[in-house]
């Protein structure tokens, strides 16, 4: 049978997404920007695991002159990409090392790894704190569409989420929640017909942040979390 893990290996995921989702990357920055914002938490050592093409960390470097980064993939695709000055990439599972970091950055990773439960209880043991950013794929309208399964097929989504179950699985792996807040992910789709069902989004989301997310869909969950090292 084959792995899950194969398709980021023999170049099948680089093959659908060539760039590996290196434009949604300055987004992604300004969301964890504002995370360690919110906390107040200075991390002098950081960790993107799935880093992709390192453009994440490659954003979040100049704000952080102090600290060291490091980019973990297990695509040797992706990792070739990877190419910034002052940050360390390696084509490694992070989950077989016997580093430690201050911050580990799981963003839209989650919901692809087979054994989630597993991999964030191991994580757990090599940070203080983690910052996870979680695709909120479970939402009526997104249900009814079937947006779960097209992100399974198209993007390699094994897990779907909405908030309490992303929360849950995080506390359930031995994390204590620091601070959540939902993630704009409407931002990163263009076109007409789009740009109205954002308007709309936004309009009602002002009203009623759960009631838009569970019913509407289009938002993410940036989560930041307390790991075991922490206590």
């Amino acid at each position: 049978m084959r792995s899950s893990e194969e398709k980021y290996l023999d170049g099948t995921y680089a093959a659908h997404h060539p760039s590996w989702h290196a434009s949604d990357s300055p987004w992604k920055a300004r969301q964890v920007l504002k995370a360690l914002s919110r906390t107040k938490i200075s991390p002098l050592s950081i960790a993107e695991v799935g880093c992709g093409a390192g453009g994440v960390l490659a954003a979040l470097q100049p704000q952080f002159a102090a600290s060291t980064f490091d980019g973990y993939d297990i695509s040797p695709q992706a990792i070739r990409l990877a190419q910034h000055s002052g940050i360390k990439f390696h084509c490694q599972d992070f989950t077989r090392i016997e580093r430690s970091f201050d911050l580990v950055l799981l963003l839209d990773v989650v919901e692809h790894v087979e054994d989630c439960f597993g991999f964030l209880s191991t994580i757990r043991e090599r940070t203080e704190h983690v910052i996870v950013h979680f695709p909120l794929d479970m939402s009526a309208y997104g249900i009814l569409r079937g947006t779960p399964m097209c992100a399974r097929h198209a993007d390699g989504h094994l897990h779907y989420f909405c908030k309490d179950t992303a929360l849950a699985t995080l506390q359930d792996c031995g994390y204590s929640i620091v601070d959540w807040f939902y993630t704009p992910k409407q931002e990163l789709v263009t076109g007409f017909k789009n740009s109205i069902s954002h308007f709309v989004r936004r309009a009602v989301y002002g009203v009623s942040p759960d009631f838009t997310v569970l019913a509407l869909g289009c938002y993410g969950l940036l989560v930041t979390a307390k790991s075991a090292r922490a206590h």
